[in-house]
């Protein structure tokens, strides 16, 4: 037997599902409530790592298109 989506007899193999699932002290509405809180909540170093690897993304993305904007108008 193969399931192709998550709907009917299977909808409670999604994680939007409803269901009052408690985690952690909390009851969430569906499994996919309390993944997306757990992610939120990261450790403050994890959170200092995304933001310096965010800001080196930003210097290279803006003097990357910066140069080939330029290079594209004076061609």
């Amino acid at each position: 037997m193969e399931i192709n989506r998550f709907k009917d007899e299977y909808d409670f193999l999604s994680n939007f599902y409803t269901v009052d699932i408690a985690y952690e002290g909390i009851v969430y509405p569906s499994v996919e409530h309390a993944f997306q809180l757990k992610i939120k909540q990261e450790s403050p170093q994890r959170q200092e790592r995304n933001a310096y690897y965010f800001e080196y993304w930003l210097r290279i993305y803006f003097s990357t298109t910066s140069l080939l904007i330029l290079s594209s108008v004076f061609i």
